[in-house]
């Protein structure tokens, strides 16, 4: 674990670190064993001394014809007790072979104890309380065969824990917690056989997880997070059996998703790197229902042509535009999306585009601009470049007045901006369009303006 707080620990493995540990547990207990070779060498003098000068006593009171031996009892001058061959206590209580304590209590063979509490054989601890063959704590608590604890707490046999908490066989921790059979972890928690966490989170056997969250058998993650039987998350999320994001991404599903910023759902797309949502992925397409336009047209600089049904990339393309609307008009009418893009009309005959009757061209608003421009020579005081039977909508159209260009409406134009002339004929509508120099309506029809803002009317 890198954020250990115990530097003979620094970035070992886990199996080196119990190793470790087994080691500084084995010279504990051989401290142990010595001090406690020092104990009974000690009791052996004493209790020697003590039964001198209990004979020495019933000599002189009974005369010298017989010896009789005396032991102590178990009260200690200090007001302890001890109870068990060659115990040894202060102001603590001490039971059991070798047992020895100061303020505290210590039962069990071997057993030490300064102020807290040791039960079991070797067990030791100074302030906190070990209890178990081995058991070693500072001044946290210990429990367990071989358990070794500092301020934390540690259950479990060979358990390890520093300031925070393990349970479990083989658990260990520095300062977070962990719980289960060889559960590991160092500021973060870990649940689970063999789970492990650094500052993160890990739930399940054999879940890991550095500084995000792995919930799971066998989930991995390093900053972000994993859910599911074997997911595997970097920095984005992954949630599913089998669910791999190898970059920051999300991956719903069984599936592997190696592309940045992205949602992947199995092994379907559904959100690109800018946030979008990729055509194929949206309804009502023409043909195969993977579109929601009728006729998707775009441009190569912002898509892919197979993303598109036709493609607009310069003024010579409206020949072929204008062929497919016809083909729907004929078809009995549909709705046409320009998406986001920049687009020209540049013609010296009018008009270069017709919109139908019963077609609806739909841009995404300010995103989607048309620049028009008529280069012939003006006949009349409206020279309709562009001319909408249908509906026009949602876009910016940049017209070029030289020659007396302008956008030519018969039919319903809505929710546009831009610069230009707008004219009307028939019974033309422009509704909700701003910005443009002039609107205008020719002689004839009943047309309507509403909610329209310009630099000038005509009517």
């Amino acid at each position: 674990m890198k954020k250990t707080t115990q530097e003979p620990y620094e970035n070992l493995t886990c199996e080196e670190k119990r190793n470790l540990r087994i080691h500084d547990i084995e010279e504990r207990r051989k401290e142990a064993e010595k001090l406690q070779a020092e104990v009974k060498k000690e009791r052996e003098e004493k209790l020697k001394r003590l039964k001198v000068n209990a004979t020495k006593s019933a000599k002189t009171n009974l005369g010298n014809s017989d010896t009789i031996e005396i032991q102590p009892t178990g009260q200690t001058q200090q007001g302890g007790f001890e109870g068990g061959q060659y115990a040894n206590a202060t102001t603590g209580g001490a039971i059991g072979k070798w047992t020895h304590t100061q303020d505290g209590g210590a039962i069990g063979s071997i057993a030490v104890s300064t102020t807290g509490g040791a039960v079991g054989d070797l067990a030791l601890t100074n302030n906190g309380g070990a209890v178990g063959r081995w058991s070693d704590t500072s001044a946290g608590g210990a429990v367990g065969n071989l358990t070794q604890a500092t301020t934390g707490g540690a259950v479990g046999d060979r358990a390890f824990a520093d300031t925070g908490g393990a349970v479990g066989r083989w658990a260990d921790t520095s300062a977070g917690g962990a719980v289960g059979n060889s559960a590991a972890s160092g500021w973060g928690g870990a649940v689970g056989e063999n789970a492990s966490a650094d500052s993160g989170g890990a739930i399940g056997q054999f879940a890991s997880a550095t500084e995000g969250g792995a919930v799971g058998w066998d989930t991995r993650a390093t900053t972000g997070g994993a859910i599911g039987e074997g997911a595997r998350a970097t920095s984005g999320f992954s949630g599913g059996a089998d669910a791999r994001g190898t970059v920051d991404a999300i991956q719903l599903g069984t599936g592997i998703n190696s592309t940045p910023n992205t949602l992947q759902i199995y092994n379907h797309r559904l959100m690109n790197a800018d946030g979008k949502i990729p055509m194929e992925r949206l309804p009502n397409g023409i043909g195969s229902g993977k579109r929601y336009a009728s006729l998707v047209i775009g441009s190569t600089v912002n898509y892919n042509a197979n993303e598109l049904d036709l493609v607009w990339n310069s003024a010579s393309d409206v020949t072929a535009i204008q062929t497919a609307l016809n083909q729907l008009s004929a078809r009995g009418g549909a709705e046409v999306l320009l998406l986001d893009g920049i687009y020209s009309i540049v013609s010296n005959t009018t008009p270069a585009l017709v919109i139908p009757h019963n077609i609806t061209v739909r841009g995404t608003g300010g995103a989607t601009v048309i620049n028009v421009q008529f280069t012939g020579s003006q006949s009349a005081e409206f020279m309709g470049v562009v001319r909408v039977d249908g509906v026009i909508r949602d876009l910016r159209a940049n017209i070029n007045s030289a020659n007396g260009g302008a956008l030519e409406t018969g039919g319903t134009t809505e929710n546009l901006s831009g610069t230009g002339t707008l004219s009307l004929t028939n019974n033309g509508v422009v509704r909700n369009c701003t910005g443009f120099n002039m609107i205008g309506a020719e002689s004839g029809g009943n047309t309507s303006v509403i909610d329209c803002k310009a630099n000038s009317f005509l009517f």
